[in-house]
């Protein structure tokens, strides 16, 4: 049996993680604060960001300006 105990340092990612940045970097690679798309497909990177910000907020229990 091994033991890790340098988790402050890094911490082994759960598949589902895994899976998510994967997608992320095939399917929606472009700059989402970009004006402009080689694809023409830039609004899909920033509805990814939009929803990626939104889940870690709700999982942090943070607040939008103006919420209590």
């Amino acid at each position: 049996m091994s033991l890790y105990f340098d988790y402050n340092s890094t911490t082994p990612l759960a598949t589902e993680v895994i899976e998510a940045i994967q997608t992320s970097m095939e399917d929606h690679w472009e700059n989402p604060s970009s004006q402009y798309s080689e694809r023409g497909d830039w609004d899909g990177a920033r509805k990814q960001l939009a929803r990626s910000r939104s889940i870690i907020a709700h999982m942090i229990r943070s607040h939008q300006d103006g919420e209590n």
